[in-house]
């Protein structure tokens, strides 16, 4: 249309339109972060303490409640272009190059490779576990009627149609209910709802108290991979054992590298530290961790001689004393890689 004079004026416009178009949620989102007082690392804080779907999103901030918390809306289902917008986000936030590209994979892919709400709803029901917070759906102690009860009350929440969902908080607003999490329910906020426009409160105690569950998870995690090399009743090379003790170190940083993040996070949204300590001690992190996480430091690992014993104590049981002459030298050998 440039290269055609008649068109030119329409081809002008057109452009003007496409920027416009393309650039108004970043700058409304920069516009409202300076009328109200909120810096890029403020920001950053939100990213990594709000929900996972939210972290790249286009997030409108609108104020602050009576007690200083974020209050913002993510406008993100009303940017036509935001699918391409969300690895850019992804790509421009202060994090590292590792995270930036896995959260620009993340983005690009789940729209085409993400599973259905249905279909996530039962996976979550099968593993007991929902997908955003890992709490458990119900408890394996409870009655068969009450588990019942709670696996239906899962699936209705998923799949009930959005004005029921509506409806069910608007109600809870009225009576002045809190959620389970500490949320209390707003009316106002719901009003908002009714009109397409959810307002979100960032409140990092409730934040952090969940993510402390996901550092816990990793550290067990990276525990798990180097007992499977320790407690193998089969051979096990001296090569495999010290690559399972470098994933376990490198999976061992990562979480306290994270976890040290979500609480520099936290500080940045005004928690205080008497707080941060209270919520890490209730989420079941020690005092020594602690510590470590918020100076952002990693505390020194080395096997225990409980470990080894509990291990020792576990293969006397099943195997016989070959396994667990075996388990004892993988022992010894892990003491001297751990030292180098």
């Amino acid at each position: 249309d440039m290269k055609t004079p008649e068109m030119r004026p329409l081809a002008k416009r057109r452009i003007a339109g496409l920027a416009i178009v393309s650039s108004f949620a970043y700058a409304l989102q920069e516009l409202m972060k300076t009328i109200i007082g909120v810096d890029d690392d403020e920001e950053e804080a939100v990213r990594q303490l709000a929900a996972p779907w939210q972290k790249n999103s286009n997030l409108i901030f609108t104020g602050r409640d009576k007690e200083g918390k974020i209050r913002y809306i993510d406008i993100s289902f009303v940017d036509p272009y935001n699918y391409w917008k969300r690895p850019i986000t992804a790509i421009m936030r202060d994090q590292a190059w590792q995270d930036s590209a896995y959260g620009v994979l993340r983005d690009t892919m789940t729209p085409f490779l993400g599973t259905d709400i249905a279909a996530e709803t039962l996976f979550e029901l099968i593993a007991n576990k929902r997908t955003g917070t890992g709490s458990q759906i119900y408890s394996e102690h409870d009655k068969p009627w009450e588990i019942t009860k709670a696996s239906a009350d899962h699936l209705r929440k998923a799949l009930q149609p959005g004005i029921a969902s509506n409806i069910e908080r608007t109600m809870k607003a009225m009576r002045g209910d809190v959620s389970p999490s500490g949320r209390k329910y707003n009316p106002f906020d719901e009003a908002m709802a009714w009109g397409g426009w959810r307002v979100s409160t960032l409140d990092p105690k409730t934040a952090l108290y969940y993510r402390s569950f996901d550092f816990n998870d990793s550290k067990k995690n990276a525990m798990k991979k180097l007992n499977r090399a320790l407690r193998n009743p089969n051979e096990v090379a001296e090569g495999d054992l010290s690559a399972a003790y470098n994933l376990f170190s490198e999976l061992r940083i990562k979480a306290y590298t994270e976890m040290s993040r979500i609480i520099h996070a936290a500080r940045k949204s005004g928690l205080k530290e008497m707080d941060i300590r209270k919520i890490l001690k209730r989420s079941g992190i020690s005092g020594i961790d602690a510590r470590h996480l918020s100076k952002g430091t990693v505390p020194p690992w080395r096997p225990s001689g409980a470990m080894r014993k509990n291990a020792r104590g576990k293969a006397s049981v099943l195997f016989d004393k070959s396994v667990v002459d075996k388990i004892n030298q993988r022992h010894r050998e892990l003491q001297k890689i751990s030292r180098q």
